[in-house]
This record gives structure tokens, sequence and C-alpha cells, in this order.
């Protein structure tokens, strides 16, 4: 099962596979694709998994950040309890 966590400052951290929302309407959903790390600055690759991301987008469709992203959200797996 998938549960939503909301990070308030949009301080969220995320690592590649991760999946999760760059806008604070949690309709931008993303996932995380690849990290290349440079002296200067680390860039970031999402891949768009909503239609609704209105994030300027590469000639691939997938959006690059120069330096960390905000992080509204993130979804995690999460065991079901067994009642």
């Amino acid at each position: 099962m998938k549960k939503i966590i909301e990070y308030k400052a949009a301080d969220g951290m995320c690592e590649v596979g991760d999946v999760v929302y760059l806008g604070p309407n949690l309709t931008e959903k993303a996932e995380l694709i690849v990290v290349h790390e440079s002296q200067y600055c680390d860039v970031y690759i999402f891949k768009p998994l909503s239609s609704e991301i209105l994030l300027m987008k590469d000639e691939d469709g997938n959006i690059p950040f120069y330096g960390i992203p905000c992080v509204f959200a993130k979804e995690v797996e999460v065991e079901e309890e067994q009642l």
C-alpha cells in the first residue's frame, strides 16, 4: 500500500526511483530517474507521471532541475497492518 508524506517547507529529499510531487497542489507527480553529480551543481532529472505538470521539459519530455528541487510530498510503500 502506498502512503503520501507531505513536507510543509517543500524541503523533502529524494533518491532515484522515488515518486514525488513537485507542486504544492499534489497533482504534479514525477519519478526521479537519475542524478548527474558534478562539482558545480547536481542535475536531478524527473520523468513526469502526471499530465498536469507545467514545469519546463527537455526534448525527451523529462524535467531537469539544476540543484536540489523543491519536493512537496513523496509516496512511500507501507505494509498493511494485520487485524
